[in-house]
């Protein structure tokens, strides 16, 4: 059984529960009320008619002959009630009207009062049975419906979780196996020339290059996520900071033969935190190149936008497939399976602008490249 649907049973029952109780404190109480109601009436009435009749004996002379009675008692007609005058005998002098069955009834002196129990007491439980089958019913789809609001984002984030761990232990197995592979092969042959060892450490030290990458943006990632990572926020010129992540990216794209640029509006000092902005920086400028055609140009343009800095980075590939441009930003995710880093770039370039006030997205892309834009706040 699902956790909505347990959930939702948990809730419907707790309401019927609530409801039954309610039902039974309020027909008790109900039931009460009306049945003090009907005494102190009918305790009235055999007052009035305890009076009718001594007027009626005091014409009478003192005496009180049944016609007498019944006369007296004639007012009192009723449906649903019935005045009686008793002899000491218990014998009946006169009545108001017809014996009424399955009453209730009260005595006082010589004067009897029947009452017929109101059938409106018969028809409550009824319709307070019916009303609570209603309202469980309704209960049931509203409890539905919250638990199914209540358990999505928890569904979700398990399922984000479940695949980011899934995703997380597929980065890291890949360069643990070329590095467990590469120390079976140097221990297997013991006997090897210098070059085969260099061959192998270059292997290995590519191999913990990508592993310490990707460790570093998890942890990153994970810090951002339950909130432990502090900006370290100082004053700082933009302009400078691109100007050095772009020296940084120099020796990547002089492989490729592609060509960096900036230009920027004058001085920009930001207070910001300047390792993560140059980290962002860093990203967003290596997915640029890795995604340009070879020979070509990676041009990063910053320039003021009210109280923001917009930091443009265009890049001359084939751009993002229109079904993958909504994906991009997830964790993990490459486009068109290009099997060349971790997929963690954007994801960590998005959280570290929104960190700062801004954010990163993907303003166009088509046959001519793309173009990448982060904001930041500029305080």
């Amino acid at each position: 059984m699902s956790a909505r649907a347990r959930l939702t049973i948990g809730y419907t029952v707790a309401i019927t529960l609530l409801l039954i109780g309610f039902a039974l404190l309020s027909y008790a109480l109900l039931s009460r009320a009306v049945q003090n109601t009907v005494d102190d009436s009918m305790r009235k009435t055999a007052r009035e008619a305890i009076a009718a009749l001594e007027d009626e004996r005091k014409e009478g002379g003192g005496t009180l002959t049944a016609h007498a009675a019944a006369e007296a008692l004639a007012p009192f007609r009723s449906e649903d009630r019935c005045v009686i005058l008793r002899a000491h005998d218990g014998s009946d002098i006169a009545r108001s009207g017809p014996r009424i069955a399955g009453g209730q009834r009260i005595d006082i002196a010589d004067i009897t009062v029947e009452q017929a129990r109101f059938p409106f007491l018969t028809l409550v439980p009824r319709a307070m049975a019916i009303a609570i089958v209603i309202a469980v019913i309704i209960s049931a789809f509203v409890a539905w419906f919250l638990a199914g609001r209540a358990l999505g984002p928890i569904e979700s984030a398990y399922e984000s979780q479940r695949r980011f761990m899934a995703d997380a232990s597929h980065e890291l197995r890949t360069p643990v196996a070329i590095l467990q592979g590469e120390v079976d092969v140097a221990l297997a042959r013991p006997e090897r020339d210098i070059a085969d060892y260099r061959e192998t450490l270059e292997v290995m030290q590519r191999a913990i290059r990508q592993l310490a990458r990707v460790v570093r943006d998890l942890f990153v990632l994970a810090r951002a996520d339950v909130g432990t990572m502090k900006l370290q926020k100082s004053r700082f010129y933009l302009e400078e900071t691109i100007a050095s992540s772009l020296r940084s990216a120099r020796t990547l794209a002089q492989a490729r033969g592609i060509t960096l640029s900036e230009s920027h509006d004058g001085e920009m000092p930001i207070d910001a935190d300047e390792d993560l902005v140059k980290e962002m920086l860093l990203n967003l400028i290596d997915n640029a190149i890795k995604y340009s055609d070879d020979n070509s140009e990676v041009r990063v343009t910053a320039r003021r936008n009210g109280d923001a800095y917009e930091i443009e980075v265009r890049d001359r590939g084939h751009g993002v497939p229109l079904d993958q441009q909504s994906l991009i930003f997830d964790r993990f995710y490459r486009v068109q399976h290009s099997g060349s880093g971790a997929g963690l770039g954007l994801p960590i370039a998005r959280w570290i602008a929104r960190a700062h006030g801004g954010d990163v997205t993907l303003r166009s892309s088509g046959d001519e490249g793309s173009i990448f834009v982060a904001t930041l706040s500029t305080s």
